[in-house]
């Protein structure tokens, strides 16, 4: 039977559209040949989430890593673990140290949106030349801690941690004690939060060794003036960001810096193209470095970020197609109430705000904007009850349309029959007000209609929040 002959350059153009989004990116990242097709095909994404060292595109995560790969049955317990987690998240010098230089290096099209805490580590402390002899010391303090710990017999990394935290600390802490014996530990075995605190002090060891193996294996081929025991690669690893089931895993030699790599595979996906990459949401995070390539224009319908506001918006700037405004929906924290001024931020369709300054006087800002939904996600004391009713009076007198809502998070401990917790006393003096300020209202326990100035209803209920496990206090304009 003969084979199907390929699919001719229209054809392509045609079933790419339809295909899979990461299928047909995984394809044409492989297949040259494919390439300049797909760069002429318009390109549909439902998610994307740059991270330091990786991104997902919908429910798929490409990670950037350094594999290690050394002689049969000589490869480290922290090169095996390394390398099964997707590689070293740094790059390494010709000893083998951690190179943090390279960590946050930006390239043109690049934006560090990192908390600043995260920008401060530009140089390993543990290259010390001075901190051979106590990495040395603390090893083998270590090697004869664990082997203390394996003395009473295979740990079981399963025991049962319902148990005296506190006694689970004290008997955590002999373990780790330098001086600690069996001897010592025997009088401990009676507990039964001695296997629970066992298997924790086995797995801090387990840690403390394999942080210190590497290093001090770099410490003596600098020293030696030797060339590392490995090989060194550099590591794609395609895995389901839902179930981190690994689906791929590619290497090539390590001739870049990692970040330049990451670079380098962001503009293969998104590089080049025809056509602006529609996209329905962009995460972005305080550990998120935005790596496209300068010439990238994105279709964007939803932004939701935990980064600085402001630079957030300053850094999607010059990627968003201006066709895209206003926004559909933008999440984010406030740090700056100025964000609030800011024309992208009033154009949306919908704000969702989480973790405003408590002490700030919020509901002037509310009633100033003019988006169709505002979501208020604090548990907290954020709004009084008599600023919650000068919202109520805003929205009876403000001609808002059919849908426009305001909805403001509430501690997920309310219960809808009634309580004492704080969101449950908010909500009483709330009705209780409604019914003596609006005569003209319906009134229930947890719900009430108040006509507004132009023949609509305002309806105030409690819901279930869309964007947290909480419920909310919902207003929302009816026909």
């Amino acid at each position: 039977m003969n084979a199907s002959p390929p699919l001719a350059y229209q054809s392509l153009k045609a079933v790419l559209p339809y295909m899979y989004t990461t299928l047909r990116i995984n394809l044409t990242v492989r297949c040259p040949s494919l390439r300049s097709v797909d760069k002429t095909v318009p390109l549909t994404i439902d998610s994307f989430e740059p991270k330091e060292h990786s991104f997902i595109i919908d429910d798929m995560e490409y990670e950037i890593g350094l594999f290690k790969e050394y002689p049969e049955g000589s490869c480290p317990d922290s090169a095996k673990r390394d390398n099964k987690n997707g590689g070293l998240e740094s790059d390494i010098d010709q000893y083998g140290f951690e190179d943090w230089s390279t960590r946050g290096a930006l390239t043109p099209g690049d934006t560090d949106l990192r908390e600043w805490r995260k920008r401060e580590y530009k140089e390993n402390p543990g290259l010390e030349v001075t901190g051979l002899d106590e990495h040395e010391r603390n090893l083998r303090v270590y090697r004869e801690q664990l082997a203390v710990v394996e003395s009473f017999g295979p740990v079981d990394l399963r025991s049962d941690p319902i148990h005296s935290s506190e006694k689970i600390n004290q008997i955590m802490n002999r373990f780790m004690d330098s001086n600690t014996t069996t001897d010592l530990l025997n009088c401990y075995r009676e507990y039964k939060e001695f296997e629970f605190a066992r298997a924790l002090a086995h797995e801090t060891l387990r840690d403390h060794i394999m942080r210190l193996e590497p290093l001090l294996e770099s410490f003596y081929c600098r020293r030696d003036r030797r060339a590392v025991p490995f090989n060194s690669f550099i590591m794609l690893t395609i895995k389901s960001s839902v179930s981190g089931v690994t689906k791929t895993v590619e290497m090539v030699k390590y001739e870049k810096k990692l970040h330049e790599a990451l670079k380098y595979l962001i503009f293969k996906i998104f590089g080049g193209r025809l056509h602006p990459v529609t996209m329905n949401t962009i995460y972005l995070s305080g550990e998120t470095i935005i790596r496209f390539p300068p010439e990238l224009k994105i279709k964007l319908r939803n932004i939701d970020t935990s980064a600085d506001e402001n630079l957030t918006l300053e850094a999607l700037n010059p990627f968003i197609d201006e066709t895209c405004y206003p926004l559909k929906s933008i999440k984010f924290e406030v740090s700056d109430s100025r964000i609030f001024e800011n024309p992208v931020v009033r154009s949306a369709e919908e704000l969702v705000v989480s973790e405003p300054f408590p002490r700030t006087d919020w509901v002037p800002i509310f009633l100033n904007l003019p988006n169709k939904k505002i979501h208020l996600l604090y548990d907290g004391n954020v709004i009084s009850v008599d600023g919650f009713i000068a919202l109520i009076r805003h929205y009876m007198s403000a001609g808002k349309e059919v849908g426009a809502s305001f909805t403001y998070g509430l501690s997920a401990e309310i219960t809808m029959e009634g309580g004492n917790n704080e969101s449950d006393e908010f909500l009483i003096a709330l009705f209780r007000k409604i019914r003596k300020e609006f005569k003209e209202s319906k009134s229930w326990k947890r719900r009430a209609h108040i006509p507004t100035t132009d023949g609509k209803t305002l309806v105030v209920s409690t819901v279930a929040c869309e964007y947290m496990d909480d419920y909310c206090v919902q207003l929302r304009i009816d026909s």
